[in-house]
């Protein structure tokens, strides 16, 4: 019995020694102390919104703004083709067929040219080849114009061309040109500006 009391005795002293009050201020011995000055919270800074990398248009709905060529239309050529001051001055309108072989977006905009017989064509003798001022090769005449342009240029001549190249709805290159017959360098000048310029 004397060791019951006396663990109830220890125990009580134990209760009082370290007893806390609601605040939780007191420390073993029973001396208040400070409760530890917690500065305030501070409110999370959101992290700044990262932008969605903006997917690449296909390069088929590019814009001609952003595609246009760096090279500068010039119109030297005229200098080097055969006039023919006997023929009646015409022009025609027609397209380029098979952009898409010879062709790039980086081609896209204004273009000018001459419109040359390729009877050593292994697919049809009468093909008209259209090289731009710079020499390079931009496609072809199409077949169903052939019986016009031949009626239109009967004496076989070198023809200068003017047109623009753009890309379609269906996101295929695509080029409508005039032609014109080579009268004179003013004539050839006067009708294919035009043409550029209401295209």
């Amino acid at each position: 019995m004397f060791y019951i009391i006396l663990a109830a005795v220890v125990l009580f002293l134990l209760v009082v020694i370290f007893r806390d009050d609601n605040d939780g201020h007191y420390n073993k011995r029973g001396e208040t102390r400070r409760p530890a000055i917690l500065p305030p919270e501070q409110p999370k800074k959101p992290k700044p919104a990262q932008q969605a990398p903006r997917p690449k248009q296909p390069a088929s709905l590019k814009s001609e703004a952003q595609t246009a060529p760096k090279r500068l239309l010039t119109w030297t050529f005229l200098y080097n083709l055969k006039y023919n001051g006997t023929i009646v001055g015409d022009t025609m309108e027609t397209e380029i067929t098979g952009l898409q072989y010879y062709c790039s977006h980086s081609d896209l905009g204004p273009v000018n040219g001459t419109i040359w017989h390729e009877p050593n064509n292994p697919k049809d003798p009468r093909a008209r080849v259209v090289i731009r001022d710079d020499g390079k090769k931009l496609g072809y005449l199409p077949r169903y114009a052939l019986n016009e342009y031949e009626a239109f240029n009967d004496k076989n001549l070198i023809c200068p061309f003017a047109g623009r190249i753009r890309v379609d709805q269906r996101g295929f290159l695509r080029a409508d040109i005039r032609v014109a017959l080579p009268e004179s360098r003013e004539f050839v000048k006067e009708k294919l500006s035009e043409y550029l310029d209401n295209s």
